[in-house]
């Protein structure tokens, strides 16, 4: 089997063979442990291939290709969960080379205490609006992408709705029983936008 029918087979979007990030290295590796019926779990694959990049610390524009994948992937829940890595890397590598011309990305931090003490169930959820800003005033141009980390807080699932210039919502859910009697966690977020 051929690079360019592995990819098919897998799903992966053509533009990691045009865009040189495929390498035959990376191809040997998961074409070898390929085994048929696994194109029904081909995200796993995809997954891999966006953190087998993020593990040889790639450069800046290998990232930004990397982020651009991510859009183009038929799994956009794995997607998701790729972006925030790579997002991360690139935060990390934008604020490394802030003096150069490199640096493409806006962006905001912060953290929020959210109260849980009304959730104890699987499934409960609470909610909150973070402004990036104490004012509330507008500082991007666009929506920017979100990274949400709670801080030691094992039962909780994050995720980040009506994304918007001025704020975002965050949404705690709980995933197993709470045993702790924690009245808030401390969420960090930072949110980035490609400048352009």
């Amino acid at each position: 089997m051929t690079k360019a029918e592995f990819l098919t087979l897998m799903r992966f979007p053509m533009e990691w063979l045009s865009w040189n990030l495929y390498p035959d290295e990376l191809f040997e590796g998961q074409f070898g442990l390929y085994e048929p019926g696994h194109e029904r779990g081909s995200e796993h694959d995809r997954n891999g291939a966006f953190h087998w990049w993020l593990n040889r610390d790639p450069d800046t524009d290998t990232l930004w290709k990397l982020l651009s994948l991510t859009k183009l992937d038929p799994d956009q829940l794995m997607a998701q969960d790729a972006r925030r890595y790579i997002l991360r890397a690139l935060s990390r590598k934008e604020k490394l080379d802030a003096s150069s011309a490199l640096n493409r990305l806006e962006s905001r931090s912060g953290s929020v205490d959210l109260q849980v003490t009304s959730i104890c169930e699987p499934g409960d959820l609470v909610s909150g609006v973070v402004p990036y800003e104490e004012s509330g005033a507008s500082v991007f141009s666009a929506p920017p992408a979100i990274v949400a980390e709670a801080r030691d807080a094992y039962p909780y699932a994050i995720s980040i709705t009506d994304v918007g210039t001025a704020c975002f919502t965050l949404v705690l859910a709980l995933i197993s029983p709470r045993k702790g009697a924690e009245v808030s966690v401390c969420v960090d977020w930072e949110a980035l936008l490609e400048l352009e």
